[in-house]
Parts: C-alpha cells; structure tokens; sequence
C-alpha cells in the first residue's frame, strides 16, 4: 500500500496469492475499510488496510486467474462482483464470503 501524499509505502506488502495479483478494488464491509485482491492463483482475498493482514480465507470458486473487479452495495450488502479468464462474472456477498447466484 501507498500513502499518496507523502510518496511512501505503508507497512509490509500485502502477501498471500500464490501468482500476480490482477485486480484490486476498495470497499467497506461492517463499517471498516477493506482492500480485494484477485489473482493468478484464482482466488479473491480480502485485506484489512490498518491492521495490514488477510481477512479469513481466500475466496475461492473461480476456475481460472480473476482478472477484473467492481464493488457495489446490493440491499445495504457490500458486493464484488468478479471476472474470470474463465469466461465467467461472479457476484460475492463479502460479509459473509458466498457466492451470489449463479455465475
């Protein structure tokens, strides 16, 4: 992570994919910041940006690299919907880390 303003890095990389990270976006789940990450390996992580760790496990059900990522709030829930090489959209329920739907 980098704080803009000041042109530094804040603490330690963010480390757990096991590839390149692809995609990132910001979102609020519970009222605390959080930081999506998709990646080679075909997972999400979701990151907490002030404790600078992974929150629970790996979000997994992709079956290839996750490639794009938006954020939405659907009925006051906050949502990642994710883009696979594998051709496929999914919709991510964050809070409690299921997959919405079908893809």
């Amino acid at each position: 992570m980098w704080d803009l303003t000041a042109c530094e890095q804040v603490g330690e990389p963010l480390t757990g994919h096991d590839g390149w990270v692809l995609s990132v976006v910001t979102t609020t789940i519970g009222g605390r910041p959080r930081i999506v990450s998709g990646g080679e390996d075909w997972t999400l992580q979701v990151w907490d940006p002030t404790t600078v760790r992974r929150v629970g496990a790996p979000v997994v059900g992709h079956a290839d690299k996750v490639r794009a990522m938006a954020t939405a709030v659907l009925d006051g829930r906050p949502h990642v919907v994710a883009g696979s090489q594998d051709g496929m959209l999914r919709v991510w329920d964050l809070a409690p880390g299921g997959q919405v739907g079908e893809p």
